[in-house]
């Protein structure tokens, strides 16, 4: 330090104490703000651990995907619980109107519901398309009120949901078909395939491939099944056996003939579909094979003449869709909702 600098230093005017109050004052609220921000950020990312992926409790969000639902008419699915392990009714619902505290459901197929449902609690299930790809939500709720006007239609009013919960984060839900609910299966491949004028009439197709008829032959296992493809699975002697091999990019036809326990009807699909991919699982030395579906069929409600079989095929949905069967596994899945609630 020369001797200017200690010269100017001893000219500099004495400190002010009013000043350094000021800025001590100053100094410490900026440094309780910055703890209290360092706090609070601490609680949100606790909080996010606890809760599982897939929960939504935010009520601007809530209110966006519902409004989505509505805006693309989603059909919500509502089941009502009940006591003693009893199968609980499913009530296929459409969208009424979105209020500010509350959600208006049509019930359909019912013109009437008896009051004493009021105060029940249910479990509501729906799905919406997003980017092409359909997202599926559910959340608990209690049924608040009746309303049976106009003549005719019957509707159901739910509190607005505090919480969803996407059950899975994939393009599409996937379960594994009950047993009871599988009456069976069958593929067709490689030289099985059908050829494409034949495609119509089942009656004129090769015999198939592979069977799954529970109890008399089980030559294959649909390990998941969704509304877009499946996932089937092959043990190693089936596949030396029949001397079987599957390359991806390869096409067959999948066809499922499942039960509707509500219903009491069958719903019998043939999915024409690209395996994906093909892999082994070494510890239960099963062969995999990823399917998704290109097109699918179902039977025609009236036959045409001279074709005992005639199938109505229909293009899969922009959103790789096949609705019955999206329909299916959104109520077997209620029905495992129902024992694992939010």
């Amino acid at each position: 330090m020369t001797l200017t600098d200690i010269q100017h230093f001893f000219s500099l005017p004495p400190l002010n104490p009013e000043g350094i109050r000021v800025w001590l004052l100053t100094v410490g609220v900026s440094v309780l703000a910055v703890a209290v921000i360092f706090v609070i950020k601490l609680v949100v990312n606790y909080r996010t651990r606890l809760r599982p992926g897939g929960f939504i409790d935010d009520e601007k969000t809530i209110r966006n995907i519902l409004s989505a639902a509505f805006d693309q008419r989603a059909v919500f699915e509502v089941q009502v619980k009940t006591a003693g392990g009893q199968r609980r009714p499913t009530l296929s619902c459409a969208a009424d109107h979105l209020g500010a505290s509350a959600v208006s459901l049509e019930l359909n197929g019912l013109k009437s519901l008896s009051e004493k449902w009021i105060g029940r609690d249910i479990a509501v299930f729906f799905r919406i398309k997003v980017n092409k790809e359909v997202v599926f939500y559910t959340f608990s709720s209690t049924i608040t009120g009746i309303r049976q006007q106009p003549p005719g239609a019957c509707y159901i009013s739910l509190p607005l949901p505090k919480s969803l919960e996407n059950k899975q984060k994939r393009a599409f839900l996937r379960i594994a078909p009950p047993p009871s609910c599988l009456l069976g299966s069958a593929i067709w491949h490689s030289t099985s395939m059908p050829t494409a004028d034949r495609l119509h009439d089942i009656s004129l197709w090769p015999t198939p491939s592979l069977l799954y008829i529970p109890g008399i032959t089980e030559q294959f296992v649909i390990v998941d099944l969704s509304a877009g493809g499946a996932r089937l699975g092959l043990s190693s002697s089936i596949m030396h056996e029949l001397r079987l091999q599957f390359n991806a990019i390869e096409q067959l036809i999948l066809m499922v003939d499942l039960l509707d326990p509500e219903s009491g009807k069958r719903l019998r699909l043939w999915l024409h579909s690209r395996i994906q991919s093909v892999w082994v699982d070494h510890a239960s030395r099963m062969t995999n094979l990823g399917l998704q579906c290109l097109s699918w069929a179902r039977p025609r409600e009236q036959a045409i003449p001279g074709e005992p079989g005639s199938l109505e095929w229909l293009r899969v949905s922009l959103a790789s869709d096949i609705e019955p069967l999206g329909k299916w596994i959104m109520r077997r899945h209620i029905e495992l909702f129902r024992d694992h609630p939010i």
